[in-house]
């Protein structure tokens, strides 16, 4: 193996999936030696304590091995356990990394050994009530260890928006293919092992830089050195730089899997990635320090398979004169979601007019549409956007197709935007360190006449760098177990003190909430309002200035600031009549 110098001791580098920390007091079931491994509890490397709040999407997971549960029901020092983080995107779902979640003997998902704790940057304190959610459905990116390291959580109940718990804005309105941008300023949080060594509980945050763009073929550390040149690839990862950043090495560890990246957006955080890998150094004496802080580590790639998390941009609109008015249809999304569309939204405006108003076409998986009562002589804009259990009930994480215009006669003028939507399927070896992505762009244009669709197919393998000092053994990817420490366990909670979930228990979907921190679609805000939506019209929303501080209009949907009266006007156009106003008052609770 080639030793890497000026580290200040003799080593090499090893490739492993280590964020997630078990624990595990039988030393004979350990899959590496209690020497190597720091306690379960741990800070992420670099940064600063996250006050609650701070970093509102952040949850804290825990994972059990079912079948060391099982087997020993009394002795919990022989429950096998993984720590994590992951981010709140919805109400009722949380995106973390794959190997986060520890599989039974047999390879399958038992929800019921997953804890979720949302609202507390404490991570012992997060797994009691109230902060304390249950998981009831597991959808894995990858099977058999083959697949992206992503892993969709469904909980058994949806959570409450307050100014400490809030979604993680998704990337649906980013370009793929250039987002987020090398050198960009990207912030990692997570209760992860800290640089010195030492351990707490409370949650920290550090900012970092990328480093790599998408389609690079390699990852670089903060020198500019090619590291992860035969395992990394750019379609499902996004390369950290590690290194010093604000005076400190920045960076994420043992401990901190599954948890957020972001970058920047206008001021808003969006979700790059979730920890998955990391370079890591071995000692002379056999162990592996992997919480360096200037070598960089591998988070799953977001924005490249957005369309897995929810619906992709629909494909194939065409405009037709119909009687009546103008028929919309469309194709399927690009790329197949873990969770099917249920639903598809259609946004509709006249040219001139800022804010879209939201056609009433019923829930349904239809993909046409009758717009009704449009004026042949004046042009109108629509965009399209699949909807299924993730973004449901948050409006915000819609991916809209690209912008279509057309006159109230049927005939397409222009489209004003574009988007680009990138699919990718990986298949890993868990004995190898080859990873082979094919990668799916599918590039929507539009042009005077319908839209149409071209899409090309390209097969990347990156190339290893002759200059690269790394030395890359079989690339783990369980994770690590160790062997507890005592009073850790007393943060498990016990089986019997966390209710399993019933059918009855379950949120009802159909309830809108008028809560603090909500997000209504047009229709749903008309609905909840006591304003009639035939099937067929448009409805939009004004608000009054003077509850402008209670609620707003933002990006065609209604959001709902702080409990008070949320004065407005609800529009509804049905037909050829004109548009009827209805004045009306919601109670944001």
């Amino acid at each position: 193996m080639r030793k890497v110098m000026g580290l200040g001791i003799a080593a090499v580098l090893v490739i492993a999936i280590v964020f997630a920390v078990g624990q595990n007091n039988n030393e004979g079931t350990s899959e590496v030696p209690v020497s190597t491994l720091a306690r379960a509890v741990k800070n992420i490397a670099g940064g600063e304590v996250a006050q609650v709040g701070a970093v509102p999407f952040q949850v804290s997971l825990l994972s059990a091995q079912p079948d060391s549960i099982t087997s020993n029901p009394n002795d919990s020092s022989k429950w096998v356990l993984g720590q994590c983080g992951g981010s709140l995107i919805a109400k009722q779902w949380v995106l973390t990394a794959d190997h986060c979640v520890l599989r039974n003997n047999a390879g399958a998902i038992e929800t019921r050994y997953v804890w979720i704790g949302i609202g507390n940057n404490n991570f012992n304190d997060s797994f009691v009530n109230p902060y304390l959610f249950r998981v009831s459905e597991a959808y894995p990116a990858r099977v058999g260890d083959v697949g992206l390291d992503l892993m969709l959580l469904k909980l058994s109940q949806a959570v409450t928006y307050s100014a400490n718990v809030q979604p993680v804005a998704l990337p649906v309105a980013l370009d793929p293919n250039i987002w987020p941008v090398k050198d960009a300023i990207a912030t990692l949080s997570g209760w992860g092992k800290q640089l010195d060594g030492t351990t707490s509980p409370v949650l920290r945050k550090v900012n970092t830089e990328v480093g790599d763009s998408p389609n690079d073929l390699a990852c670089r550390d903060s020198a500019g050195n090619a590291r992860f040149t035969d395992f990394y690839d750019s379609a499902k990862d996004v390369c950290v730089k590690g290194g010093i950043r604000d005076n400190v090495l920045a960076g994420a560890c043992p401990g901190d899997s599954g948890g957020p990246m972001t970058v920047t957006v206008d001021g808003v955080p969006v979700l790059a990635g979730a920890a998955s890998v990391a370079l890591g150094v071995r000692k002379e004496n056999g162990e592996v320090n992997f919480c360096t802080g200037y070598l960089p580590v591998l988070y799953a790639r977001v924005p490249s398979n957005i369309g897995w998390i929810v619906p992709a941009a629909v494909t194939n609109i065409a405009i037709t004169a119909a009687s009546g008015g103008v028929q919309i249809s469309w194709g399927s999304p690009v790329a197949t979601p873990a969770l099917p569309v249920t639903d598809y939204v259609v946004q509709l405006r006249e040219v001139g007019v800022a804010e879209f108003g939201e056609v009433n076409d019923g829930v349904s998986v239809n993909q046409s549409v009758l717009i009704s009562g449009v004026d042949p002589t004046k042009t109108y804009e629509a965009r399209i956007a699949g909807v299924n259990a993730v973004n449901a009930a948050d409006t915000q994480q819609r991916l809209f197709s690209p912008v279509v215009r057309f006159t109230g006669s049927g005939v397409v003028v222009t489209t004003t935007t574009s988007t680009t939507t990138s699919t990718t399927t990986s298949t890993t070896s868990t004995t190898t360190t080859t990873t082979t992505t094919t990668t799916t762009t599918t590039t929507t244009t539009t042009t005077t006449t319908v839209p149409t669709t071209s899409t090309t197919a390209t097969t990347s393998t990156p190339a290893s760098s002759p200059t690269s000092t790394v030395v890359v053994e079989s690339p783990r990817v369980n994770p690590f177990i160790s062997g507890a420490q005592n009073g850790e366990k007393d943060i498990v909670p016990t089986l019997t003190s966390v209710p399993q979930p019933t059918a009855s228990s379950l949120p009802q979907t159909n309830a809108v909430s008028t809560a603090a921190g909500q997000t209504l679609g047009f229709i749903a805000t008309a609905q909840v309002a006591g304003v009639a939506t035939p099937k067929g019209s448009v409805v939009s929303v004004r608000v009054a200035r003077a509850s402008s501080k209670i609620c707003s209009v933002k990006k065609s949907s209604l959001v709902l600031k702080k409990a008070g009266q949320c004065r407005m006007t609800v529009l509804v156009k049905a037909g050829k009549a004109k548009a009827k106003a209805t004045s009306a008052t919601l109670t944001v609770k």
